[in-house]
């Protein structure tokens, strides 16, 4: 007798109906998806089409309207984004946010801090050598190049721990050999049981992680399922000719 498949483990991060508006405009027209532990998936989408907004109503920087995000079972709703890193939530930023008069030592060592994690030295000596970073942890980090400050932006994340990892175009900028480095880091946290919610434009870096994406348009979800597949439909056809049109 074949013995039954386990179940599914639940949602780590669920996300259901969201809107969110600046005066009359939409920015998230009823978003809702769901994300598991150890998963990557992918939110792709023109210009202007919801997906950093929708990091920003995850992380807490932005109250939603309507609709309701859980983390682990739990609502995030009047959650601030301090609260949600302890909860197990952060991210990095399409343009990273360092402080620049400190070293890149001292920038991810008050990153820990500030999520409630362990600063001991060699914690985080040894995210700094993961990172790639050990070489320039006594510089300050404005003297940080475009590849070294995203690694930068990353590691002050991972000093908190997180379950959930919202990355938000880490690839913008980076030479070839830093996107390979780059997609094999965001896989190996994967591996390691962390979900990963990516947002980005550059479909091969983003091919290289995950085959799940969510393809967005104002505000809205007109795709979820495989990368490859996501070019034949008619729909995102459409709406990523129309952009490159404008162009």
């Amino acid at each position: 007798m074949t013995s039954p498949e386990p179940p599914a483990a639940p949602p780590l991060l669920e996300v259901r109906g969201l809107v969110k508006r600046f005066g009359g405009f939409r920015a998230l027209d009823g978003v809702s998806f769901t994300l598991r532990a150890g998963e990557i998936l992918g939110l792709v989408g023109p210009n202007g089409s919801g997906k950093t907004t929708t990091l920003n109503v995850i992380s807490g920087l932005y109250a939603p309207e309507a609709g309701e995000v859980r983390f682990a079972g739990r609502p995030l709703r009047g959650l601030s984004p301090r609260a949600r890193v302890h909860r197990g939530i952060n991210r990095t930023f399409q343009s990273p946010r360092p402080f620049a008069s400190l070293s890149v030592r001292e920038n991810v060592r008050l990153a820990a801090r500030f999520g409630g994690r362990d600063a001991a030295p060699e914690r985080i000596e040894a995210l700094l050598e993961r990172l790639g970073l050990a070489r320039w942890a006594a510089r300050p980090a404005a003297e940080l190049n475009t590849g070294q400050q995203k690694r930068l932006d990353l590691a002050r994340a991972l000093a908190t721990r997180p379950r959930l990892l919202l990355v938000d175009e880490i690839a913008a900028g980076l030479n070839p050999a830093e996107l390979e480095s780059m997609a094999e880091l965001l896989a190996a946290l994967a591996a390691g049981g962390t979900a990963l919610l990516v947002v980005e434009h550059l479909l091969g870096f983003l091919g290289r992680l995950t085959e799940r994406v969510i393809v967005m348009n104002a505000g809205r979800e007109i795709f979820e399922g495989r990368l490859a597949e996501a070019s034949r439909d008619a729909e995102v056809v459409r709406v990523f000719l129309g952009e490159a049109a404008r162009r």
